[in-house]
Order: C-alpha cells, then sequence, then structure tokens
C-alpha cells in the first residue's frame, strides 16, 4: 500500500492488546475532537475523536480512537442491571 500511496481505515480487532492501549492512552491524554451527532434523528449518538500514531510491526500507523455517547449509555445501563 505505501508503494501506491493509498489511504484507509479499518478497525483493529478487539483481541489486539494495542487495542486496549489505545483507548487508555485516548482517554489519559484527554485531546477529543467533537464531530457531534451523524444523524438527524433525535437520539442519534454524538462522537468524539483522538488520534495517535503508534506501532505494529515496526511499521506507523495512524489509529484514530472513536467513542460514543451511545456506547456510554449502554454500558452504564448494563451496569445497572447487574447491580
Amino acid at each position: 500500500m505505501e508503494k501506491y500511496h493509498i489511504d484507509f481505515i479499518s478497525r483493529l480487532p478487539g483481541n489486539f492488546s494495542r487495542e486496549e492501549q489505545l483507548k487508555r492512552t485516548a482517554y489519559q491524554q484527554n485531546i477529543w475532537v467533537h464531530l457531534g451527532k451523524l444523524s438527524e434523528v433525535k437520539t442519534a449518538a454524538v462522537y468524539h475523536v483522538c488520534d495517535m500514531t503508534g506501532e505494529i510491526n515496526n511499521q506507523t500507523y495512524r489509529f484514530v480512537v472513536v467513542k460514543s455517547s451511545q456506547k456510554d449509555q449502554r454500558k452504564l445501563k448494563a451496569l445497572d442491571h447487574s447491580v
């Protein structure tokens, strides 16, 4: 891809330890860019992103961590139900 200068975005699977490290770093740095709602629906999620660079197998990548208000609300609801 480097040869052809192709940009792409892909989801890093949760079974990579790097995924958890990136999320922790994003929350620790707390440098989120507000994207807002991506839909006009009243209950649409609000999105924030944090981008950073890192390496996997000596190759530098740009990572984008996305957080959603809906995901946060679902997690809180699940915690409430478990208590």
